[in-house]
């Protein structure tokens, strides 16, 4: 049976962009989180990456245009490390937007792979309050928000892997 290493979240996990800084891609990809994380995986066992850098707690509840915080933008001038980020993501780099909706996608791999061990590693709240730095107010206020998108991911997350589980996961 195959395991599935889901990451959710920030830049704390899709770190390749900041990785790809004077290496190939190969080797900027080796040593990112997800990178580090696969090679310590056994067999046929993958992580799957469902983290963009600059995403926020509402970015994965709602979704969101990858590459936001880089200023990416289609048919935009795009760097070659900004090239690379976008393909590894798996984003057409022709097409009108490249908004992505991690917890749509995760659904998806959990529906296409019912009868596979799937874990999440979690990593996201940063950039909610990065966006904010400037105004420490704003930052406070935003905490209940932050907690608040963070249980509603958490509940579409068990909702998504108990609704696929084979009965005997019940």
């Amino acid at each position: 049976m195959s395991t599935y290493v889901h990451t959710l979240g920030d830049s704390t996990l899709d770190n390749l962009y900041w990785m790809l800084d004077g290496s190939d891609a190969y080797t900027a990809k080796s040593n990112s989180v997800e990178g580090q994380i696969q090679e310590r995986l056994k067999g046929d066992d993958q992580v799957v990456s469902h983290a963009y850098d600059g995403f926020t707690t509402s970015s994965v509840l709602n979704g969101d245009g990858v590459g936001r915080v880089f200023s990416i933008r289609p048919n935009g001038f795009i760097t070659d490390n900004q090239r690379t980020y976008l393909r590894d993501r798996n984003i057409d780099l022709d097409s009108r937007s490249y908004f992505v909706h991690p917890l749509n996608d995760f659904k998806k791999h959990v529906n296409n792979n019912p009868n596979a061990t799937h874990y999440v590693v979690i990593s996201m709240g940063g950039n909610d309050f990065r966006e904010r730095l400037g105004n420490p107010l704003a930052m406070l206020k935003e905490i209940p928000n932050v907690h608040q998108r963070y249980l509603q991911i958490l509940y579409h997350l068990s909702k998504i892997i108990f609704s696929s589980c084979p009965l005997s996961c019940a």
